[in-house]
């Protein structure tokens, strides 16, 4: 349904700005695009998910400045 439409957009929108970063600098990824974006949304979804299971207790945000270097170093 509508979430479904919802995270196919993001997901959608992941794949256009990690395009666009190539075109900009003139250098592609070391992992396909879709790839990535396709883990990105995963892990957006899993923080989500975990944010409804502690009944909104354990934010996304939470520890997020540890996990953004894991995050990141996927995106060379």
């Amino acid at each position: 349904g509508r979430i479904n439409q919802l995270f196919e957009r993001i997901e959608a929108q992941l794949r256009q700005v990690l395009r666009e970063k190539r075109m900009r600098e003139g250098e592609g990824y070391t992992t396909d695009e879709n790839l990535l974006a396709s883990q990105l949304l995963a892990f957006c979804e899993g923080m989500l998910s975990r944010f409804v299971r502690s009944e909104f207790k354990y934010r996304p945000t939470d520890d997020f400045d540890a996990r953004w270097p894991l995050i990141a170093a996927q995106l060379q």
